[in-house]
């Protein structure tokens, strides 16, 4: 059993405020990030799948990893090239994913390219719907509408499957749920 003071990883920064520093993670700080995602309630469950999109050597990839296993999920593998994102989405119909904003922001433009070649009146009933899904989401809590869903938001939904549970990062997290 390793100690919980013992180092498990020296993770360095970028050095955007200063040189790159290493930091020093312990055993204790590892299962400590894991027990506080119970705490905030973003509870990914087995059956679940994460989409890793993040090198492992960012410490937030390499935290939601560790969470991601010690809660029993599968866990997919960016294929390597950002062009093609969209398909590894697509393929994969991840549960969860961690992403940069730009990644969330492809995804954001991929679907309203999509949904610019609809007619304006496509548009408007989307982005009303939308409106109504983020403000009943901000009021209540609940972000399943049933008839929005199945009417309006299904083709979104349909790139991952409706699977879609968990995200980290990024305002776009109310677009795509």
């Amino acid at each position: 059993m390793p100690n919980p003071e013992g180092i498990s990883i020296i993770n360095y920064t970028r050095g955007t405020t200063g040189s790159p520093k290493g930091v020093k993670v312990t055993h204790k700080n590892l299962l400590a990030n894991c027990d506080v995602i119970d705490v905030i309630g973003v509870l990914p469950n087995r059956g679940d799948i994460y989409y890793s999109f993040l090198p492992y050597v960012h410490i937030m990839e390499e935290l939601i990893i560790n969470i991601v296993i010690n809660h029993g999920v599968r866990l997919g593998i960016y294929s390597g090239n950002v062009a093609n994102l969209h398909e590894d989405l697509e393929i994969l119909k991840p549960s969860g994913l961690c992403a940069e904003p730009r990644v969330f922001q492809k995804i954001y433009d991929a679907i309203n390219l999509e949904l610019n070649k609809k007619p304006a009146i496509v548009r408007r009933v989307f982005q009303r719907a939308l409106d109504i899904k983020i403000k009943d989401y901000n009021e209540t809590g609940i972000l399943k509408n049933i008839l929005l869903d199945k009417l309006i938001f299904k083709k979104v939904r349909g790139k991952f499957e409706g699977r879609l549970s968990f995200m980290f990062e990024s305002n776009l997290l109310n677009f795509l749920k």
